[in-house]
């Protein structure tokens, strides 16, 4: 929840490069749905809950040596920089069909 918040903070859009720094956990309290059997939301509950918070700044606006430390500690990290986002409106790949040899008995079945 935080993080769309740090985002539009720093001005951050779409393209830019950006550095993302956790800034810890705190707790908050939200009012939580309550659901009846049907799952309709019939009323809400308080409850206290842990909330990440996170602190976003656009790469270009940090200090030279900020940024060769932020460069050279990305190039460190055995795994990617990057994250896989999933996108709604993204064209959906066509997984291949199982090839299903003929048993010889065609499509039809006794049920």
């Amino acid at each position: 929840m935080d993080l769309p918040r740090a985002l539009e903070e720093a001005g951050a859009v779409v393209g830019e490069k950006v550095v993302v720094a956790f800034g810890g956990r705190k707790e908050v309290t939200i009012d939580k749905p309550i659901k009846d059997q049907s799952g309709k939301i019939v009323g809400y509950e308080r409850a206290d809950v842990m909330r990440n918070t996170w602190d976003v700044a656009k790469f270009d606006r940090l200090r030279k040596d900020a940024q060769a430390r932020v460069v050279k500690a990305a190039q460190s990290v055995k795994k990617p920089t990057t994250l896989n986002v999933f996108d709604k409106s993204a064209p959906s790949k066509a997984l291949p069909q199982k090839f299903r040899p003929d048993n010889g008995r065609g499509q039809e079945r006794a049920v």
